[in-house]
């Protein structure tokens, strides 16, 4: 009973350390990737269901990235402005800038000086009702 329990923990333990090279080889990719073409935003090309495509290995759900000075906002209203974002998101202290994606309607990036101000306003304007029709899902953007 006990060497089944422990077997199972190792194989856990396995599993955790795969998922995380995944990840950290998506990343280098990511940032190699934006290395080679400055002007575009990291993620932003495929960001949703990524993963699957290459290779049939999951991404790591939104709610489980780990902390990053940038946010990635979705749900957007189609026609919302670039400056209705500023003044939302400027409320909070470490406040860059908002970037969106051309051709790209209903997500934008958000910019902060450090993860520990781009974590404030991702707490404050979680599920954040910015029109009638469109909750607003702000989540740490990919790496």
């Amino acid at each position: 009973m006990l060497l089944a329990k422990q077997q199972q923990k190792a194989q856990e333990q396995r599993l955790l350390e795969e998922q995380q090279q995944l990840l950290q080889q998506q990343q280098l990719a990511q940032q190699a990737s934006y290395l080679h073409h400055p002007g575009v935003m990291p993620g932003a090309a495929g960001a949703v269901g990524a993963g699957a495509a290459a290779g049939g290995v999951p991404m790591i759900p939104d709610e489980y990235l780990p902390r990053n000075s940038i946010l990635f906002l979705q749900n957007l209203p189609h026609d919302i402005a670039e400056s209705q974002l500023v003044s939302l998101f400027q409320q909070y202290p470490g406040f860059k800038e908002v970037r969106t994606v051309p051709g790209k309607s209903g997500i934008a990036f958000v910019e902060y000086d450090n993860e520990y101000y781009s974590a404030a306003a991702k707490t404050a304007l979680a599920d954040y009702q910015i029109a009638p029709e469109h909750q607003m899902k702000v989540t740490f953007a990919r790496k």
